[in-house]
């Protein structure tokens, strides 16, 4: 979830006599655990799968094409607007290779000042470069992708939407997640999944997440929300 109003829109519909209660986890250590190598190939999976979206969308040749031909202008009136080439004459612009190459000179240049030395950082990335929330949140988007995928091949997926919802419930911002409880344990990503170490803070009827208290109440068969 993008923020706390999304969070509430959808855990709202949470179907809540059919969970026996609510989880919450945090990763005890996420922007200092996070490997170079597998950080890069994951943004370079994700920019993928935003290619082969574009792909279809755009009736290009191929997922490359995505990539290397459309253009991302940067516009003080809008978010983002994607251009064919020739399309453009001014401004910002980039294509999804090129953010994929600037994701590899951020992650592969960032280095501390320390006693008097300059030393190059060969794991995790700095907590206050701009670029290492998104990056860190597609870098665990692609984990968590590979965790559902195993599951749907394993389970099918029909057993993965009855017994998990479909994972509709399991939310994540950044570095702290919520998913309702499950019964069977294998719903939940682990260690081994993410690669990096994490640990349940919230387990019951009423947890914290984003600073919302949220809670069953069992008597209305419905969630409430209270914010600090």
């Amino acid at each position: 979830n993008r923020d706390p109003d999304e969070f509430v829109d959808v855990f709202s519909a949470i179907p809540a006599d059919k969970i026996a209660g609510l989880r919450t986890a945090d990763f005890t250590k996420m922007y200092t655990q996070l490997p170079h190598e597998d950080l890069i190939a994951s943004i370079d999976e994700a920019i993928d799968d935003v290619a082969k979206i574009l792909q279809k969308r755009f009736l290009l040749d191929s997922v490359h094409a995505a990539r290397s031909q459309l253009v991302f202008e940067n516009s003080p009136d809008a978010a983002w607007r994607l251009y064919h080439p020739g399309e453009f004459d001014h401004g910002n612009h980039v294509t999804l290779d090129f953010i994929a190459a600037a994701v590899r000179v951020i992650v592969g240049n960032c280095f501390i000042c320390l006693g008097g030395g300059i030393f190059l950082q060969l794991i995790g990335i700095p907590m206050g470069n701009e670029a290492s929330p998104p990056i860190s949140t597609l870098h665990l988007y692609v984990k968590e992708k590979h965790f559902v995928n195993r599951l749907v091949a394993e389970l099918g997926e029909e057993a993965v939407k009855q017994q998990f919802f479909g994972f509709k419930f399991n939310l994540r911002y950044i570095d702290d997640c919520i998913s309702p409880k499950f019964v069977n344990e294998r719903g939940y990503p682990t260690l081994d999944d993410y690669g990096m170490e994490f640990s349940v803070v919230g387990d019951g009827d009423s947890v914290c997440y984003l600073g919302i208290q949220t809670t069953i109440d069992r008597v209305n068969n419905s969630i409430v929300f209270k914010a600090f």
